[in-house]
């Protein structure tokens, strides 16, 4: 009875199936749609995976990004936006970072953030010398901005690191006055331009993974210039926005001061005799612990040092309590200026060449390695004087390019020759502008607009069949299926 019942099943789901070939052809014609746009996604997701990505960071939006930018690690996050560092295989692999958003829409916004970090280096070669070498020190520049509204992405000069909150607990005592006279250094970069930051918390101060000499301190650089503008237009209402604050607050930190000389994150408001009391304490302890004979500083801080250093906390105070109309300078290079802070800052190493970013000297290629210079300081403030470098041998015309030097200073500085598009903001168009191959110094040969073209074509024909196979294999196995569904009732009727 058992089997009898289980026939007379079969036979009516086999009726029914046979009643609905209509639901099968639909079902079939679902299933083929869905199949190639599966493959698309998967496709792209084993090509763009990148490790350690959080799904909010997801790199599969961002297809030309993975093929071009190699070794991808993910750096970090924020509130908008990921981090990744990778190298770019069409710059000689010099390492970038890439900047890529969590929300759709921030298109407009980042092309903002680009074009302020660009202004940085922009005005530092207007004004050439000192500002110059700070900001090639200190600032990493945007490269290039694009993407879709739903998909943007940043490429900024790499400064891989960890922000100086993440560095203090393990910092040794006798490097905490040079990585101190870098972020004088770092600051006096941007107010050197008549530029504010605006936006200076523990992350956006980072300490470099990087390190140029064995013996050398650890390096800072400062990065996010998404909220930078002119001096005069600054925040000027206490805590980590308002630039100035910066100073006293690290310097408590990295000297591991007492509680009565701490400088908060956030903003205060303190009466004026809370506030002497608070610098007497700083200073106490700054002359302790900074002290030639610890070996903890190159030179030991003096009144100039102190003198200045208040001039700075003071103008902070009053900018925040009595804001004035318009600032037009503040106190921070004479700071900077001192012999202690001259004294205690490392070599001026050029670690974000503007070049590279396509602005003030054209560049060989865009995201170009940074090309070294070491810059020894002294406690004068720095006058450069131009001497002529060696050219190049270039195919068409050789023009020799001057390399800045000043007095008593290391360079070692390639000339840079290329043809490069005024104005111009991504790598394709720089290439477009170049018109000659470029033979540089090791013998190797830079690639011309033409080479970089071909090899676009070249990847985008590589990525081609792997497409086409993943999609090959998939729309095969989804063409068994209607056979299959149409000869089942078949077979099964037969059987039955």
């Amino acid at each position: 009875p058992v089997k009898v019942q289980e026939r007379c099943c079969l036979k009516e789901v086999v009726l029914f199936v046979r009643m609905h070939r209509v639901l099968l052809l639909i079902a079939w014609g679902i299933t083929m749609r869905w199949c190639p746009a599966t493959a698309l996604r998967d496709t792209a997701a084993e090509m763009h995976e990148s490790a350690g990505l959080t799904k909010k960071c997801d790199m599969t939006h961002y297809g030309s990004l993975s093929t071009r930018y190699k070794d991808q690690r993910f750096a970090g996050e924020g509130a908008h936006g990921c981090v990744i560092f990778a190298r770019d295989s069409r710059a000689r692999n010099v390492e970038v970072a890439i900047k890529i958003a969590k929300q759709t829409g921030r298109l407009k916004e980042w092309k903002l953030e680009c074009a302020r970090a660009r202004s940085v280096h922009e005005e530092a070669c207007k004004a050439g010398g000192e500002a110059k070498m700070l900001v090639e020190r200190y600032i990493p520049t945007c490269l290039e901005v694009g993407g879709t509204n739903k998909a943007p992405y940043i490429v900024m000069q790499a400064a891989s690191g960890q922000g100086i909150d993440e560095k203090l607990s393990g910092m040794p005592e006798e490097v905490s006055a040079a990585v101190f006279a870098q972020i004088v250094g770092a600051l006096a970069a941007m107010h050197g331009v008549g530029l504010s930051h605006n936006d200076l918390h523990e992350k956006n101060v980072v300490i470099l993974d990087r390190r140029i000499e064995e013996q050398e301190s650890p390096l800072v650089a400062l990065i996010n210039f998404g909220k930078v503008v002119p001096v005069s237009q600054g925040v000027y209402e206490g805590g980590y926005k308002q630039d100035e604050n910066l100073l006293a607050r690290e310097a408590y930190q990295l000297a591991l001061c007492p509680e009565s000389a701490a400088y908060p994150l956030l903003a205060e408001e303190i009466t004026e005799a809370k506030r002497d009391a608070r610098i007497q304490a700083l200073f106490t302890c700054l002359r302790e612990k900074w002290s030639e004979e610890k070996n903890h500083s190159k030179k030991s801080p003096d009144e100039q040092f102190f003198n200045l250093f208040q001039e700075v906390i003071v103008e902070a105070w009053e900018n925040q309590n009595w804001p004035p109309i318009e600032v037009q300078e503040t106190k921070v290079l004479d700071l900077y200026h001192t012999e202690f802070i001259q004294a205690n800052q490392p070599a001026l190493h050029q670690l974000f060449p503007s070049a590279s970013a396509g602005v003030c000297v054209p560049p060989r290629m865009t995201h170009e390695p940074p090309v070294e210079v070491i810059v020894a300081t002294t406690p004068q403030r720095v006058t450069p004087e131009t001497t002529r470098g060696e050219s190049k041998q270039v195919k068409g015309q050789v023009e020799t390019s001057a390399s800045s030097t000043p007095q008593s200073t290391t360079t070692s500085v390639e000339n840079q020759e290329s043809t490069v598009v005024r104005g111009s903001m991504t790598p394709t168009e720089v290439a477009r502008g170049v018109k000659q191959d470029i033979t540089v110094v090791d013998g190797t040969t830079m690639p011309t607009a033409d080479d970089m073209v071909r090899d676009e074509k070249a990847d985008a024909s590589a990525r081609f069949p792997k497409i086409i196979k993943s999609l090959g294999n998939r729309q095969m196995v989804c063409g068994t299926l209607l056979p299959l569904m149409l000869l089942g009732p078949v077979v099964n009727g037969v059987a039955l």
